[in-house]
């Protein structure tokens, strides 16, 4: 989650936008330039977290986490690799959007998942890894990216993403499948 989320996708969102902005904006007499509305987004999402979130977390508390898991992550996937050759502005900004919700849904998620863990086992063990893993992830994601751009491409770096949250997925589908699975 703080590798894709808070990491790659946090420190390519610009990037991504300018590729595929190519006539500029006007508010007014304001320009609108790539970086501008890339934070707009980030801050439509910060925004609608504290109502989002909680909604989520009222589904988590009647459904199964790792079942609810499933969702951010093959449609969170599904949209980095559209994501990675949009070129229609209109399109790109919709489908971020979207994405940022699914993102939402998967921080919900994953710190569910951490806290059902923590009550079961050491609390503070528990929680303080999975911050440190977050963190750890949110400081890998943008090296990991701009080491891709620089010997590949933007496209690269989220085709790489999407596919690992399908593989994410994957694993947590077998996982759940597995024997040693009690439900959470």
């Amino acid at each position: 989650m703080g590798f894709i989320v808070f990491g790659l996708f946090a420190s390519t969102l610009s990037p991504l936008i300018e590729r595929s902005y190519t006539h500029e904006w006007t508010l007014g007499q304001i320009s609108i330039g790539a970086a501008t509305l890339a934070g707009f987004l980030q801050a439509v999402r910060w925004g609608w977290d504290p109502f989002i979130a909680p909604l989520v977390g009222r589904i988590l508390d009647a459904k199964s986490v790792v079942s609810i898991l499933l969702i951010p992550l093959f449609t969170g996937g599904a949209l980095l690799l559209i994501v990675a050759n949009m070129q229609l502005m209109i399109w790109l900004v919709s489908l971020l959007l979207i994405f940022q919700l699914t993102s939402t849904m998967f921080v919900t998620t994953t710190d569910t998942l951490a806290t059902h863990a923590a009550a079961q086992t050491d609390r503070v063990k528990v929680m303080t890894s999975h911050t440190v893993a977050v963190d750890l992830g949110a400081a890998l994601g943008p090296l990991m990216s701009f080491l891709i751009i620089e010997f590949a491409t933007l496209t690269t770096s989220y085709l790489f993403a999407g596919a690992l949250l399908i593989l994410l997925g994957i694993g947590w589908m077998t996982y759940k499948k597995s024997n040693q699975y009690q439900p959470v």
